[in-house]
């Protein structure tokens, strides 16, 4: 489960993971997802192999399970119209679209530098194609290359436009001081001739090391020699110089994509089939960028599938793919390891396929997991960690124990000294309410969450309130010249469709509320209403048939 907290936090809950520091490092890790076409012969899964994105210099292989070991006959083709989505298994989280400072260092190198790179940038007005040079700025190539594939370029804009100098884009917060977070090292070398694409930065006053900007770029419109020696070039445009010239502010980045290919060309050219020691490279077809949904479904007969859902870009490159390499191999690569090497049964035009095999639930379950956290363009920093089963994790433990107890402690205080011996009896109804409700707890079990904490601290102040309810009619009662034992039975009896009809109503406003939590997978409505509801109901009980044994038997014995 994923949730978000605020701007720059994310609740992660991994179920079923015993291992505490596995939960770590498969939160911290930053995975990178890649369709690799493997051609006539499947590779086993867990293989370790090398892409035209680089070889295997990850230091998270050691994590990396394989999951396709049970299912050798995967298939890849379009989904059956009967599959049906398993419950348990929540819709995929968006990326937010905030992007600003969304990284905390630069990547690490993942491209080839004996390989060459081309960009093409999608706009409205056009395709840009931009020749990168890795030999002469591999650091900065790698940053625009991992930039580009994680889709954080898609859907920024031209923020700056000056007629004959530059157009420069590439900034989330659209003003010129946004980025992804970090810098990189300066790589000053090649010139500033028409159509260079450089990097912007700050300021020598504030940069002398003249850094360059995380992710904001710039194209020149015209020979710029003014600016040789200060600013890190590490491309050239090769088609749609007349793109450029037309691009105004504001104009939108649709989508950058990533191809290898001559330094000096658009045009893609065959992956190299050998690299440094004779070792096989395998081409990259699409990455992680390019996946808009992940699930988990059901056919009817039974047989557990993986679909997934493209993005436009990534769906075209798909279906051209497909339809000549039907037969043949993809292999499904996390941080250079094969978790699934599926056969393309058919062409794929529109961007929905699933994959098929002998999955079991388990088996599943963990390939689509993966496929969606390779997805996921965000490097995560563990800030609190917890483990939890079914009570809470040890840090909330302690914090929420000691509330509840200075909360209660009030309470009990209150009652005792504002209604005395009926404010001690409902005291000792309230406690035996607070065993009982955290019995359930750990019977059922009922995970506690922080929505949950807050329907459980609701439900006890309502069986308060209808103690008080209780007590003032009591009240009225005895100022009516009646004795204390017909006080106390028609002061309950008076109270009792009161306490009812508002629990009631609490009640069917908890169905709706797991109604709407079980639909939409809102797992934290879904457990406010499950301790509401129950502390709601025990607490008829605990208010009203408790409290009334008690003074019951403290009347029995003589007291007034």
């Amino acid at each position: 489960v994923v949730q978000a907290q605020g701007e720059r936090r994310i609740i992660v809950e991994l179920p079923g993971i015993e291992n505490p520091e596995q939960a770590v490092e498969t939160i911290k890790g930053t995975a990178l997802l890649e369709f690799v076409d493997a051609g006539a012969v499947p590779l086993p899964p867990g293989t370790v192999i090398t892409t035209t994105l680089g070889g295997p210099e990850t230091k998270r292989q050691q994590t990396i399970t394989a999951t396709a070991e049970t299912s050798p006959t995967a298939e890849l083709g379009q989904p059956p119209a009967t599959a049906e989505p398993v419950p348990e298994f929540p819709p995929m989280p968006e990326v937010p679209a905030d992007r600003n400072g969304m990284y905390s260092e630069p990547p690490p190198m993942l491209i080839d530098t004996s390989l060459a790179y081309t960009a093409t940038i999608s706009t409205d007005k056009g395709d840009i194609v931009v020749s990168l040079n890795p030999q002469a700025a591999p650091q900065t190539v790698n940053n625009f290359v991992f930039l580009a594939e994680q889709g954080f370029y898609n859907g920024l804009t031209f923020h700056r436009v000056e007629e004959g100098f530059v157009i420069q884009g590439g900034d989330p917060l659209g003003n010129g001081t946004g980025g992804p977070g970090y810098t990189i090292p300066a790589e000053i070398g090649l010139t500033h001739i028409e159509g260079a694409i450089a990097m912007a930065r700050r300021g020598d006053d504030v940069n002398p090391e003249r850094a360059s900007s995380g992710s904001q770029f710039y194209i020149t419109l015209a020979p710029t020699p003014q600016l040789d020696g200060a600013y890190t070039v590490f491309g050239q445009v090769v088609k749609g110089m007349d793109v450029v010239k037309s691009i105004a502010v504001g104009d939108v980045i649709n989508s950058i994509t990533i191809t290898s290919g001559e330094a000096t060309g658009p045009q893609p050219t065959p992956v190299p089939q050998q690299g440094a020691g004779g070792k096989k490279i395998y081409e990259t077809i699409l990455t992680g960028a390019g996946l808009k949904n992940v699930g988990l479904d059901r056919t009817q007969q039974g047989e557990y599938i993986i679909p997934f859902e493209l993005n436009p870009d990534a769906a075209q490159i798909f279906a051209d793919y497909t339809a000549s390499h039907t037969g043949q191999y993809l292999c499904i690569v996390l941080d250079k390891v094969v978790i699934s090497c599926p056969v393309v049964r058919e062409p794929i035009p529109n961007g929905q396929a699933s994959i098929s095999g002998q999955f079991t639930y388990d088996t599943a379950r963990q390939l689509a997991v993966q496929l969606r956290y390779g997805a996921l363009p965000i490097p995560l920093r563990v800030e609190s960690f917890n483990r939890i089963g079914a009570t809470l994790g040890s840090e909330s433990v302690e914090k929420s124990v000691r509330a509840g107890v200075i909360g209660l402690v009030i309470v009990f205080l209150f009652m005792l000294i504002y209604y005395r011996i009926p404010g001690g009896l409902a005291d000792i109804a309230l406690f035996i309410y607070v065993l009982i409700n955290f019995a359930l707890y750990k019977v059922m079990p009922i995970t506690l969450t922080l929505p949950g904490i807050a329907g459980f601290i609701l439900s006890a102040g309502m069986a308060v309130d209808a103690n008080i309810l209780i007590f003032e009619r009591m009240k009225e009662e005895l100022r009516a010249g009646r004795s204390l034992r017909l006080a106390v039975e028609s002061g309950f009896s008076r109270a009792w469709p009161a306490i009812r009809d508002g629990n009631l109503s609490t009640l069917i406003s908890c169905a709706v509320l797991y109604w709407f939590g079980n639909s939409f997978g809102a797992s934290v409505v879904k457990g406010f209403a499950v301790t509401l509801a129950i502390g709601v109901t025990l607490s008829m009980f605990t208010a009203v048939y408790a409290t009334r044994t008690l003074m019951r038997a403290f009347l029995s014995t003589g007291g007034q």
